[in-house]
């Protein structure tokens, strides 16, 4: 009974000690477990850690991406305004010189159109000639002054003026009409300045004998063929000097006054 007892005693032993150490061997594994599990929270770990890490770096680079991209942003902003100041520039030059060339143009047309009015101008004079033109005489009883149309017609200027003086001294080719100056006189100048004439006679003229009604009647002749040449009132020189007393009859210190051409009768 004794050793039936003893036996148990020790399979119970034997039995608690196996589970000892069977719990023991657990304890281990777990251990063992807890620990690779730890090995693996860590690995875990690091990888967050790596992760975290090349997430940063990531974001650095992109950041710095960023900042690059808005430096050259901000260099083509920058360079944009210049641009645009140089375009306006170019256009503000642009139109300055297309305002020159628009002034320097209107200057030449202006000066060309002047330079045209003055050809014209000079043209006109040129061809401006008096037409008709009348030869002025008397009758034979020096009682009338009448106009005849010449043949001809002269330039406006002291040339024709001289040429119609030289058909006028001629004399009339109608019979009623009477030349009064004297045979053998020549017209020696004439010379016109504006509204005022001066025509110079050879001393030939002083042998007329018309007295003081022919006199006047001659004078006024020379006066109408001037005034067909713009001139008011014509002074009547010998040799180019003052006349005087033309025959001690008539005061040529002064110049004769025309008067109109319609007052005189036409002789055809």
């Amino acid at each position: 009974m004794r050793k039936m007892r003893t036996f148990v005693i020790g399979a119970m032993a034997l039995s608690l000690a196996a589970a000892c150490g069977v719990n023991e061997a657990n304890d281990n594994d777990n251990e063992v477990n807890n620990n690779v599990g730890g090995a693996n929270e860590v690995e875990e770990n690091l990888d967050d850690v790596n992760e975290n890490t090349e997430g940063i770096s990531n974001e650095e680079e992109e950041d710095a991406d960023i900042e690059a991209d808005n430096e050259a942003n901000s260099d083509e902003n920058i360079a944009e305004p210049d641009s645009e100041d140089n375009e306006n520039n170019g256009n503000n030059n642009a139109d300055a010189n297309e305002d020159a060339d628009e002034e320097s143009n209107a200057a030449n047309e202006e000066e060309a159109n002047e330079e045209a009015a003055s050809d014209e101008e000079t043209t006109e004079e040129a061809e401006a000639v008096v037409s008709p033109l009348y030869l002025y005489f008397s009758d034979a009883e020096l009682l009338n002054n009448y106009r005849v149309e010449a043949d001809n017609e002269v330039s406006m200027d002291e040339a024709g003026a001289m040429e119609a003086m030289e058909l006028w001294a001629a004399g009339p080719t109608h019979e009623e009409l009477y030349p009064l100056l004297p045979e053998g006189t020549t017209v020696q100048s004439v010379a016109l300045d504006d509204t005022t004439a001066e025509v110079s006679f050879s001393p030939e003229i002083e042998d007329a004998n018309l007295g003081s009604s022919g006199e006047m009647m001659l004078l006024e002749q020379i006066a109408m063929m001037m005034q067909q040449f713009g001139a008011e009132e014509t002074s009547i020189l010998v040799d180019g000097e003052s006349a005087g007393a033309l025959l001690g009859h008539t005061d040529l210190d002064e110049a004769v006054q025309a008067g109109s051409p319609e007052d005189f009768q036409s002789m055809e």
